[in-house]
């Protein structure tokens, strides 16, 4: 069991296949609001809205007519702000879909990690 924050030593004992139950407190975004907590991260502002990321979770959801869901991770909006997500210290993004290289690179250059949301 994972429980928010998150901590280095969490993610590092996580293997690939594993099935993770997480507790605490998730953050979600949609692929248009994850670029805007990146430039509140550029601007030094995620204080001014009570936003701390460190040991963070974050779900890329989808909204629909079903509720709330996972939505490809590989969307442009989205895969391009994991990296700076993992510099602020968001430890574990979930969502579905295949990353490129460089994300996943990212990922361990901040030891933060991905895992999808299987389908139902």
């Amino acid at each position: 069991m994972l429980v928010t924050p998150i901590s280095n030593a969490m993610v590092n004992r996580l293997t690939l296949g594993q099935t993770l139950t997480i507790s605490g407190r998730i953050f979600t975004g949609r692929d248009a609001v994850l670029p805007r907590l990146v430039a509140l991260i550029k601007e030094g502002r995620l204080a001014d809205f009570g936003i701390d990321l460190e040991g963070s979770a974050i779900f890329h959801t989808a909204v629909s007519n079903a509720g709330v869901g996972p939505t490809s991770s590989n969307k442009l909006e989205i895969e391009t702000s994991i990296s700076e997500l993992s510099r602020a210290g968001v430890k574990l993004h979930l969502g579905k879909g295949a990353l490129k290289t460089e994300t996943i690179e990212a990922l361990h250059k901040h030891n933060a990690a991905f895992a999808t949301v299987p389908p139902r």
